[in-house]
């Protein structure tokens, strides 16, 4: 008897475990969400100068837990291809948008252009919450050169009693930074598999001249 009900008690135990837990964290960050009313607008626009894609744009935007999303493509040829969910009541552009926080958007910086320069990337986040807004616009080029070269950056301290600093022993500071490079993964990762299978057949077309 004894150990039956030792093993009812370890069963409970891993059920506990490994279903209720997960379940009650998802229930939490969907509370967070729900409980943290705003109104988002998120976005990414890259054009091109050459090539037979002239521009694509990413656009979501919620209103407190209604969410809508857009993406569009330009060829160099004039057609142009839009894909838009409707409005429904749902929690995905604010999930997205506690991702990219996470990932970033509200830290990195305008970068110059520099690595692949026939693609501008612009990235753009506004939130409005209880009457207090705050938005961001980012512009920068190849953001794999920017995770992964980019340089370093040196500062020099005189000293009076040195006036001539060694450049030989000279250190720096690395410019790479991979958050540019995940916030643009990010957005071209964003939406439902059937969103993104519609999204690679537009650009498919365009690239085609179709």
């Amino acid at each position: 008897m004894i150990l039956t009900l030792a093993a009812v008690a370890a069963v409970v135990a891993g059920w506990l475990l490994f279903f209720v837990r997960p379940e009650s964290a998802r229930y939490r960050a969907t509370q967070r969400v729900a409980n943290s009313a705003s109104v988002l607008h998120l976005g990414m626009r890259v054009t091109y100068d050459s090539g037979p894609i002239a521009s694509e744009e990413y656009r979501m935007a919620d209103d407190n837990g209604r969410s809508t999303s857009t993406y569009r493509i330009t060829g160099t040829n004039g057609k142009m291809y839009t894909i838009t969910t409707p409005p429904v009541q749902t929690f995905t552009v604010p999930f997205f948008f506690e991702r990219i926080v996470a990932d970033g958007i509200w830290k990195i910086t305008d970068r110059p252009p520099r690595g692949d320069k026939n693609a501008h990337y612009t990235l753009y986040v506004s939130q409005t919450v209880q009457n207090q807004h705050g938005s961001r616009t980012i512009t920068f080029t190849d953001p794999h050169y920017w995770a992964t070269t980019a340089g370093r950056q040196y500062e020099i301290h005189l000293d009076k009693n040195k006036p001539t600093p060694s450049l030989v022993h000279l250190s720096g500071t690395s410019l790479a930074d991979k958050r540019y490079e995940t916030l643009v993964a990010d957005f071209r990762g964003f939406g439902t598999p059937g969103f993104r299978a519609k999204v690679a057949d537009v650009q498919a077309a365009v690239r085609a001249h179709r």
